[in-house]
């Protein structure tokens, strides 16, 4: 998957900025992520469907649930707790 494209000589610089976007992010729901990704890795694509929707459902009903569209109504940064 390619979701970035780095100038010759930058893209340890752009992989950091991706790195830092990430780790910013709700940590139940970067969480979530990795492991869809680590299970779609090992499994087909039904049963990494599945798994995705398992890793996500709590993420979804999270206190950081309604803290990022708070914060995003109220123009602030997030303040994630991960729970």
């Amino acid at each position: 998957m390619v979701n970035r494209l780095a100038e010759p000589g930058h893209l340890l610089d752009t992989a950091l900025d991706l790195a830092g976007r990430i780790l910013a992010g709700a940590p139940l729901s970067v969480r979530a992520a990795r492991e869809t990704v680590m299970l779609a890795t090992e499994m087909g694509r039904t049963a990494a469907l599945a798994a995705a929707r398992h890793a996500a459902s709590r993420a979804y009903r999270s206190a950081d649930a309604r803290e990022g569209p708070a914060a995003f109504a109220q123009k602030r940064p997030p303040h994630w707790t991960g729970t």
